[in-house]
């Protein structure tokens, strides 16, 4: 089960840093294999980096949310 779970947040995760990544350094954007691999590279740091707010997020909330 752990691993789906894992699976799942990878898959959003670069989905998350493909959104974010999308249209902001023009060299990414060319079709070329070189570009597009280090756009998936990129990708899944940037979107690992927006996961692991948003994860924070949840859990301060959920604190938050259990305290009042």
């Amino acid at each position: 089960m752990g691993i789906i779970l894992l699976l799942i947040y990878e898959v959003w995760a670069v989905f998350a840093g493909y959104r974010v990544m999308t249209d902001r350094i023009d060299w990414l954007e060319e079709p070329n294999a070189v570009n597009q691999i280090v756009k998936f590279v990129v990708c899944f740091f940037v979107g690992n980096l927006v996961g692991a707010f948003y994860l924070l997020y949840l859990i301060v909330m959920l604190i938050i949310g259990l305290a009042s």
